[in-house]
């Protein structure tokens, strides 16, 4: 797996040790994204031009957002690999991060007064929290399932088979009675076969030559 398919591609599967690379990677990216932006608002602050201080916000929040998307898309990724390691599917990485951004905006709301945080935010909170522990349990510690190998690439979409799986599977799938009668009818049907050859056989001027005509 190249360096663009573990931090960006939602194909294939991750280990225990590929998530915390990524994930250290991602808090590293996080907190040098922080200092450059702080040090972009501190050195516009020094400045009295008011073009320079401008260029220098909207500097920072593009690299801000261009950093977060980032970040953001890259844990997105290799959780829902590591969920194809899991035997699971990716779409359960929803139910790790719906919580969580209701509580992060349920409390946002409170903080800035457009609500009062009440029952209800304290219950989205809690959600949240055994969510997240849910997901760090599953998605940091727990080893590899038998059923991850339908996640590689190239691997047969679940449900499919092979000519050969098929075969295999129509004789493995019958009771046993069904074979053995499938058996004898085979040798009684031989048996037939042999016996209507021995009754050819036996017949008067079998195997002599045809006369030929005058």
């Amino acid at each position: 797996m190249t360096f663009l398919q573990l931090f960006f591609s939602f194909k294939g599967r991750a280990s225990r040790m590929q998530f915390w690379l990524v994930s250290i990677a991602n808090l590293f990216g996080l907190v040098a994204l922080v200092i450059c932006s702080a040090a972009l608002i501190a050195a516009a602050g020094k400045s009295k031009d008011a073009t320079a201080v401008q260029n220098a916000i909207v500097l920072v929040a593009l690299i801000g957002f261009t950093g977060l998307a980032m970040v953001v898309w890259s844990n997105a990724s290799v959780s829902v690999k590591r969920l194809h390691d899991r035997g699971k599917s990716g779409w359960l990485y929803l139910v790790f991060l719906l919580p969580n951004l209701m509580a992060h905006g349920s409390l946002g709301m409170s903080m800035f007064g457009v609500t009062q945080a009440g029952a209800t935010s304290h219950l989205l909170v809690l959600v949240a929290a055994v969510v997240s522990l849910w997901a760090l349990v599953e998605l940091g510690f727990m080893p590899a399932h038998a059923e991850a190998g339908r996640f590689e690439r190239g691997a047969l979409p679940k449900g499919a088979h092979t000519p050969e799986d098929d075969f295999a599977g129509s004789w493995a799938d019958r009771p046993i009675e069904e074979m053995a009668r499938m058996v004898n009818t085979a040798k009684r049907e031989q048996r037939a076969a042999g016996a209507a050859a021995a009754r050819a056989c036996a017949k008067p001027g079998f195997g002599r030559r045809a006369a030929r005509p005058a």
